[in-house]
């Protein structure tokens, strides 16, 4: 795991200038997700004083413009029907490229079946940041073999063309 390079502030600061028109809005989503890195995780948490996986995609596309429909009325074992629900509402479902590789900003969805949970993160290259109960905290994790046999579902935001 990886502390981020990103603050509000940059954020804030990337998002005002003209050249975010040029920056594919996947980009700035990854800026946006990297924001939170470091940020303490709390269930329906939706701030830098505490956030959740959920929360972070959310505030992350709202960071980026997006209008977003939110919950927080669900609990720590996530139905994952009412989950892709969610998706659907807020993002268009993709697929890996044509290299099998999952570009930057792709929204990952996944769900564990033994412990029938589900979970959320944004990918940076061949990471993902998530926010994470087990450590506490948002952070940025390798998706490695095990992340990715747990892969229910993969979105990117709408209208978002990634070639």
């Amino acid at each position: 795991d990886r502390q981020g390079t990103s603050t509000w502030t940059e954020v804030a600061m990337l998002l005002s200038e003209e050249t975010t028109q040029k920056t594919p809005k996947a980009d700035l989503l990854v800026l946006a997700a990297r924001s939170f890195i470091g940020c303490p995780f709390h269930h329906q948490g939706r701030s830098e004083f505490g956030i959740d996986c959920w929360g972070l995609i959310v505030e992350s596309a709202k960071a980026v413009g997006e209008v977003i429909f939110d919950c927080v009325d669900y609990g720590k074992l996530v139905d994952a029907d009412r989950a892709v629900r969610y998706l659907e509402a807020n993002f268009e479902q993709t697929e890996l490229d044509k290299f099998g590789v999952l570009p930057p900003g792709t929204i990952v969805f996944f769900k564990h079946e033994r412990a029938q949970l589900c979970h959320f993160g944004i990918t940076d290259g061949p990471d993902f940041i998530h926010a994470f109960s087990t450590v506490g905290r948002v952070v940025q994790t390798t998706l490695d073999r095990g992340w990715r046999i747990a892969i229910h579902s993969l979105w990117r935001l709408k209208g978002e063309d990634r070639e």
